[in-house]
């Protein structure tokens, strides 16, 4: 089949054509009309967009090559309204394109800046829950949960995100009022326990409270939660592993502080195993806590700096550390063995150690 093809020299100067490459779900999403799209861009970064579905993210890159690309359109349906002479099967140029969008799926992020801290911030000048839904390069399906991952909530209308010794008080209030009325490990009400919880700290409010139910238990029906008692054991460890003095403790000194560090009669099942990829072991018998925020971003960089702390890792603690920073198409072992040697030092231990 042959065309004939025109080239438009005359454009309008309000809009201009870009080409996004779509992925198949993402053709899918739009044929079936699915849900709405857009893009989004974050405001203390630049150069960083986004397009979002109702529920995925799409990181958005200029993929620049060498042959002009030419943008056609029918003949007869232009933007101009121009005329054209011409057979049916005619086409005309309309935008001539030296690069185009690819899109690569992400999970997104929450953008925090400009969010006050709760209690110690200045409320009134953080931004409304919709601000930060706008600014934050996320869908909205994932940003409920990214949300209450960070402990956010909000105080009469502005967004917060809550401080970690409040979290810690906030946490032992709860599951005390929970044990009270005999619901630590049943279904409860929402409204019920939060004013429970406000008669005691006026500071935790429904809102509040919410935002811990959500956090450390799960929602089985609206506004109907369940406890997560082994999500509520990791934050009292990670806390008391944290503000451990001395730092460097025995195992069994630790747990016995941890142990402590719940509210009385909460029997959450206790293991080290839950708190790896926060600690190290400087000495083979004790443990301290180590920041995993604080180390690279960059994979190779943060098995070096792992190796600086302590020269032999047991294989699952080393794994924990890097485990997010390994793509899902490749195995462990093959990433693992590019910067680090993995050794067998019994029947089913392995212990990781620099090359």
């Amino acid at each position: 089949m042959s065309f004939n093809v025109y080239c438009q020299t005359l454009k309008r100067k309000d809009y201009t054509y870009k080409l996004v490459e779509l992925l198949d779900d993402l053709v899918d999403y739009i044929k079936k009309g699915k849900g709405s799209l857009s893009f989004k861009s974050p405001k203390s970064i630049d150069n960083h967009l986004v397009l979002c579905t109702d529920d995925e993210t799409y990181t958005v890159r200029q993929q620049n090559h060498s042959n002009t690309t030419i943008l056609m359109n029918d003949a007869h349906v232009n933007k101009l309204k121009q005329k054209f002479e011409t057979t049916d099967s005619s086409l005309v140029g309309i935008e001539q394109l030296s690069y185009t969008y690819e899109l690569t799926k992400l999970s997104g992020y929450i953008d925090t800046a400009g969010i006050a801290k709760y209690p110690g911030g200045d409320v009134k000048s953080s931004k409304n829950i919709d601000q930060v839904k706008a600014d934050s390069p996320v869908d909205a399906a994932h940003f409920e949960k990214q949300w209450y991952g960070l402990c956010g909530s909000t105080i009469d209308g502005y967004a917060v995100l809550l401080e970690t010794d409040f979290i810690t008080d906030a946490l032992y209030t709860l599951i005390s009022i929970l044990l009270s009325l005999s619901k630590a490990n049943e279904e409860y009400d929402l409204q019920q326990v939060a004013s429970k919880c406000e008669s005691q700290n006026t500071k935790l409010t429904k809102e509040i409270v919410a935002t811990l139910l959500h956090r450390f238990g799960e929602e089985t029906s609206p506004s109907r939660f369940k406890l997560d008692q082994n999500k509520c054991a990791w934050w009292f460890g990670v806390e008391t592993m944290k503000k451990a003095s001395p730092s460097l403790l025995t195992e069994k000194e630790f747990m016995l502080k941890w142990k402590l560090s719940l509210p009385p009669f909460f029997s959450a099942s206790l293991d080290l195993s839950f708190l790896r990829g926060n600690f190290c072991r400087p000495q083979s018998d004790k443990i301290r806590y180590l920041n995993p925020e604080m180390l690279s971003k960059d994979l190779h960089a943060r098995i070096k700096e792992l190796f600086q702390m302590v020269k032999e890792w047991d294989y699952e603690e080393f794994l924990s550390f890097i485990d997010s920073f390994i793509p899902a198409t490749k195995k462990k072992d093959s990433v693992i063995v590019k910067f680090a040697r993995k050794k067998r030092v019994g029947k089913n231990k392995f212990v990781v150690c620099p090359r």
